[in-house]
């Protein structure tokens, strides 16, 4: 991605920090602390600031990251591991001793995820011994795992939080900067990803002349239902799949085991965790002039009207869609 970005002229830049900023009618100032001890002062049009939950500009602003911290804990571990599982998928086994989830992220390493919350010696384990590693693993993972010395292991519980408001003047929030949730379904950087893209396009036509700065007003109501839709569902996934609740744990596994072997239950939480079932219908830009006809609501993904889009757009800007409709009247 870097290489990519140089070849387009943008420079990344490492190890840079902000140590101030303040914005005025026109422009945000900010003040840069390079790693050699130089300072930068930066002004700018706009800020997005996607630095991360522990963001260093919504705390200067004074703006509030509402939430709660969910009462499991989790350690993990990144090591070289040996096994007859399939290499290209991802395990996840549920046991009265708690949830073990098995993942190769690439062709050396692979990750090793543990919920421990109900375990004497690590519920509140910042990071892991070998021992413990392989321990956890012979524990709560019914196929052997041959696992060498890890590389990395930490432990850490899950914080759920969101900011009332994506933007404050001239500076928008994106990622966990924005909204910080469980991991579980794998949607925290697609959702931060998707946060940047939106706002990305609407900021180019407003730098550029083509729209007025109402347009980046649909930042915040597109992109804020989809940061709570995330932080419920993983929240919810995450109390369902760790439960030690007799019933619930019952109902759980006989919904895994049942229901969810069939095509439109794999269809729907597909596109809940991709996020494709995502939708901008209650948007300021859309308005669906005729809804009693059928056919993909207007707001919504449609798989088949991308796939022709595909064939004369790249994807990287707006496109207005104007459809000619053959109407008989009788």
């Amino acid at each position: 991605m870097i290489k990519r970005l140089r070849e387009k002229n943008i420079i990344v830049e490492m190890e840079v920090s902000v140590t101030d900023i303040q914005e005025n009618d026109s422009n945000v100032r900010v003040i840069l602390q390079h790693k050699d001890g130089r300072q930068e002062e930066l002004n700018s049009e706009w800020v997005i600031a996607c630095d991360g939950g522990n963001s260093f500009v919504r705390e200067k602003l004074g703006i509030s990251f509402t939430g709660k911290e969910l009462t499991q804990h989790f350690v993990l571990a990144d090591a070289e591991v040996q096994s007859d599982l399939i290499k290209d998928e991802g395990y996840v086994f549920i046991s009265d001793d708690g949830m073990f989830l098995f993942i190769r992220f690439n062709e050396k390493y692979s990750r090793i995820i543990a919920e421990v919350s109900h375990d004497p010696l690590l519920n509140k384990a910042k990071n892991l011994t070998y021992e413990q590693v392989k321990q956890l693993a012979e524990n709560l993972c019914p196929f052997p795992l041959k696992i060498s010395e890890p590389v990395w292991t930490s432990g850490f519980w899950i914080h759920e939080n969101m900011i009332a408001n994506y933007r404050h003047k001239r500076i928008f929030f994106a990622g966990d900067a924005a909204h910080l949730h469980s991991p579980a379904g794998g949607q925290g950087m697609n959702t931060g990803i998707q946060d940047a893209y939106n706002l990305s396009w609407k900021l180019a036509y407003v730098l550029h002349g083509k729209c007025s700065e109402f347009l980046l007003d649909t930042y915040q109501i597109e992109r804020q239902q989809v940061g709570r839709n995330v932080l419920r569902n993983t929240t919810l996934l995450t109390n369902v799949m760790t439960t030690h609740n007799f019933i619930v744990k019952h109902v759980r596994d006989f919904v895994i085991s049942h229901l969810g072997k069939m095509n439109f239950v794999q269809k729907k939480i597909a596109n809940t965790f991709s996020e494709l079932a995502t939708s901008y219908s209650k948007n300021l830009l859309v308005k669906d002039c005729m809804p009693w006809r059928s056919g993909p609501k207007v707001g919504t993904f449609n798989a088949d009207i991308f796939s022709r889009l595909q064939t004369f757009h790249n994807g990287t800007s707006f496109v207005l869609l104007s459809i000619r409709l053959n109407m008989r009247i009788s």
